[in-house]
């Protein structure tokens, strides 16, 4: 087989199927490039779309299937699908740590040039309490952090089971300290997050 990596996004459908037409299998990540029926028609080679991730949202799945190509989505290694919720706490350590400027400052010799953050008492807000969230308050749990939670279906009780407390949606924003946002993009929560909600934060 030959193999050939691209690793920038088309957003020009002409140029999108120009460039992927000879191939017989795609392997995407995540939402990145679209597939709607106009590219899927003009794909004839295609035999197979594969995505990272559980669900293949960029992929108009109606017409792939009157088209005979199969979506697939790939699944990491025997893991535990945690990835998400890990890279979230890893960022979040990183943030309040300063792992990445304190790495650059020790390489040019100076050595604890900030004064770092502890995550204990501080609040989370998880917007989006599902598979991933939920993990992630878990991870708030051990750290001892506060937890405040909102989610369009999200009540009361499914926040209690995972630690939280269900909150409203602007007090999302302005009691958190750090808010993780764990919502699939979609139409419906395009536009949800804009430089109003973020002037509510701390």
């Amino acid at each position: 087989a030959v193999v050939e990596f691209f690793d920038d996004t088309l957003h020009d459908l002409e140029q999108l199927v120009a460039r992927l037409e000879p191939f017989d299998a795609i392997v995407m990540m995540r939402e990145r490039t679209f597939f709607p029926r106009a590219v899927l028609e003009r794909l004839p080679n295609l035999k197979l779309l594969a995505g990272t991730g559980r669900r293949q949202n960029n992929v108009d799945i109606d017409a792939a299937t009157q088209l005979g190509i199969p979506v697939c989505i790939t699944t990491g290694g025997g893991g535990h699908g945690n990835s998400t919720a890990e890279l979230t706490w890893a960022l979040m350590l990183a943030l309040t740590r300063h792992i990445a400027w304190e790495d650059g400052q020790m390489r040019q010799g100076r050595w604890q040039t900030r004064l770092a953050d502890g995550l204990g008492g501080k609040t989370l807000g998880i917007m989006g309490l599902g598979r991933i969230g939920k993990v992630v308050a878990e991870y708030a749990r051990v750290f001892e952090m506060d937890i405040i939670a909102w989610g369009p279906t999200l009540d009361a009780q499914r926040a209690a089971r995972s630690g939280a407390v269900r909150v409203e949606f602007d007090e999302l924003f302005s009691r958190s300290d750090a808010l993780t946002i764990h919502v699939p993009l979609s139409d419906t929560s395009r536009g949800w997050i804009t430089a109003r909600e973020l002037g509510l934060m701390k």
